[in-house]
């Protein structure tokens, strides 16, 4: 499901702000050497919508200026930072780069959208926790853990954080804002 996802972002960021056609994509080098479709998702939206895009691998936090200024020179217009343990852990000073340097950043959970980031698509944890827990609960009435099915994410949040547009200096259309499930202010 996640590289549906991550063309659904580009669709959001695009429906936000057509005009911007340079984006950069931060990856996790340690992530994606996992996952060799980490990337299908982003280029699949990227080119159904005519985007250009630039992956910059950053892994470590040396590499973070390094990385904006990489993205400064390519005249990166927008940001698209794919899910990492890494970059969640240092969500606080991605974003404030990504502030600094102007680029409106999408991503994967309203957590980055609440620490600075433009905004955020993607499932929504508090309902697969509840979900986990009903599983968990099964499991201890004694219910075999390999007969119960596979669940996908049902339940997906929006989120848009407009401190951070007025910040860049972007109004969110209207009919954006109309699909979003929560606004932070």
């Amino acid at each position: 499901m996640n590289p549906d996802l991550r063309a659904k972002r580009l669709e959001i960021l695009h429906d936000m702000a057509p005009k911007l056609r340079r984006i950069g994509v931060l990856h996790d080098p340690k992530q994606s050497a996992l996952d060799e479709t980490i990337f299908l998702g982003v280029e699949k939206g990227a080119n159904a919508l005519g985007k250009e895009l630039l992956f910059v691998g950053v892994g470590a936090t040396d590499n973070i200026d390094e990385a904006f200024l990489k993205l400064e020179k390519w005249r990166a217009l927008a940001l698209v930072v794919l899910a990492s343990p890494f970059f969640y852990n240092h969500r606080k000073i991605l974003l404030e780069r990504a502030v600094k340097y102007r680029l409106p950043t999408v991503t994967g959970t309203g957590d980055y959208a609440e620490a600075g980031g433009l905004i955020s698509y993607g499932a929504d944890y508090a309902d697969l926790c509840r979900r986990s827990a009903a599983y968990a609960a099964r499991i201890l009435k004694g219910e075999n853990p390999a007969a119960l099915p596979v669940q996908q994410p049902t339940k997906f949040e929006f989120v848009i954080n407009l401190k951070t547009a007025k910040a860049l200096g972007l109004t969110i259309p209207r009919q954006v804002l109309l699909r979003a499930d929560r606004v932070i202010e």
